[in-house]
Parts: C-alpha cells; structure tokens; sequence
C-alpha cells in the first residue's frame, strides 16, 4: 500500500459552471446577491421585534388559545353588559345549537389560519372550503326554522336596525382580524380563514346581543357583516397578488 498523499485535484477533471453561473460569478453578481439577501433577512429579523414578534413566537397552541380567549372575553362582555332583553326566555336548545355552531366553525378556521408552517401546506380547497362551509351553515341558522318569524319586507324600518347591526358586526368583525394578524406568522391561504374567523366571533357576539328572530335582519345584519368582511379582504388579497 502507497503512502504518498494524492495528487492534488486537476482543474480539468472538476464539472465545468454553466455559461449563465460562470458569467454572474467572474461579475460579481453572486455577492451581490448574497448581500441583498442577508439585508432582506436583518430586515426581517427587525420586523419581528415589539409585541408583534413576541406574540407570533409564541407555540401554536397558546396562539390558538389566545385568539379563542379574545372572542371568549367579548361574548362575556356582551353577556353580561348588554345581553339581548329576551335572553332568558329563548329556547335554551336553539341558543346552544347557535352558539356551538358558531363556535366550532370559528375554531376550525382558526386552526387553518395559525397553522404552524413547518407543516406540508394544505390543498388551497381546505381554505375555500372552511370558507364556503362557514358560510352556508351560518346562513341555514339564520333561515331554517326561525322563531315564529317570518322574513320582512326590506323596508326603512328593516333596513335601519340590519345596517345598525352591520356595522356593529364590523366594527367587532375589523380589530378580532387585526389581533389575528398580530399572531399570524404568515403562509399562504390564510387571509380568508382569519376573516371569516373574525366574521363568525362577530355574528358570535351579535347573536348574543341582538333581540332579532328575523330572517331579513339577520341575513342582511349579521350574516352581511361576515360577507362583506371576507369580500373586502378577498379583493385586498387579490389586488396585492
């Protein structure tokens, strides 16, 4: 057996750049790229100081609990300072059936949204679907069945009450979507699960506040509330692609 050293690699034998690489190399380019991206990535870390950064290096688990107690706290709020005057004679089953419905679906879409991101992304549908779903049982608990309600005509005195409610439910639905945002850690497919998260906490407190049984009103108050949330930022999502 030889102990001589190995002759030292020829250049001739090594894989030769390509053309492009070769060229970006002998320029310089490749620096300069790897600067641009160590400034992009300081920049960042930057960002992520504050509150902001605080909340979103939280675990998974204690953002998801965080936003579910931010809703808890609101429909506490409400229950207790300015419950609707028929709470205590509703019928206790349609309540819970409401509440609960409510709820789960808010909690499924929270789970889409603070999903971590070391996780294989979900198929876009599960977003659209949370969606849609959220949406069509929302509006089957405000049309099927209602209390000895039948749906109005859309007159003045239905328009403005159902406006009063729409525009209560934005201003509950906008702030719940902004503290989401300030536990998002970002991803795809998740602006529409944290709006209408943030629509449904504010048909949640809404049901609990507002005395309407009817039909008209609670699709155009409510349900409109959490529609037209999600189609504002469906239209933000899409013009920032």
């Amino acid at each position: 057996m030889s102990l001589r050293p190995d002759p030292p690699p020829n250049a001739a034998d090594e894989p030769a750049l390509p053309a492009e690489l070769a060229r970006a190399v002998d320029a310089g380019q490749g620096a300069a790229d790897l600067d641009g991206m160590y400034a992009a990535l300081r920049a960042d870390l930057a960002r992520e100081s504050g509150l902001r950064g605080w909340l979103r290096a939280r675990s998974t688990v204690a953002r998801g609990l965080g936003a579910v107690g931010l809703v808890a706290l609101l429909c506490v709020v409400v229950a207790f300072g300015f419950a609707r005057p028929d709470l205590g004679s509703y019928p206790l089953p349609r309540m819970a059936l409401s509440v609960s419905a409510m709820a789960a679906l808010m909690i499924v879409s929270l789970v889409l949204a603070l999903r971590p991101l070391q996780r294989p992304a979900l198929p876009s549908w599960a977003a659209k679907g949370a969606v849609g779903g959220s949406l069509l049982v929302l509006a089957a608990l405000y049309l099927v069945a209602p209390l000895e309600a039948p749906a109005a005509a859309l007159d003045a005195a239905v328009l403005r009450p159902a406006l009063g409610c729409m525009g209560v439910g934005l201003l509950l639905g906008v702030p719940v979507y902004g503290a989401l945002l300030l536990l998002d850690r970002g991803g795809s497919h998740r602006a529409l699960p944290m709006a209408i998260a943030a629509g449904l906490a504010a048909n949640l407190v809404l049901h609990i506040h507002c005395p309407s049984a009817e039909p008209t009103h609670l699709m155009l108050g409510h349900f409109g509330a959490a529609a037209l949330l999600l189609a504002a930022l469906a239209l933000w999502v899409r013009a920032g692609r």
